[in-house]
């Protein structure tokens, strides 16, 4: 059942991204999982869309990796606070 939640809300968020945003989304997930990192910032212009690069990097990650003995954790850092209380 989780896992069901976690593909659809996946779906919809990769449906709203750009693409130039779903390659940074593929860029940080290859940074997981292939190269083996385990932090990643990512910093660009305001208004390029990093709340939802951030969407898309934790939906995907939770795809991967999410389970209940397995949580996935995430530390998201906004200094808009109607940004953040938004997301």
């Amino acid at each position: 059942m989780l896992n069901k939640k976690i593909e659809i809300a996946s779906k919809k968020i990769e449906k709203q991204l750009k693409p130039f945003q779903k390659a940074s989304v593929d860029y940080v997930i290859k940074q997981f999982e292939e190269k083996g990192r385990n932090k990643v910032l990512i910093a660009d212009e305001v208004g390029l869309g990093k709340t939802i690069i951030a969407k898309g990097v934790i939906s995907k990650m939770l795809e991967l990796k999410a389970s209940v003995e397995n949580p996935y954790h995430v530390v998201y850092i906004c200094s808009n606070q109607i940004l953040a209380q938004q997301n």
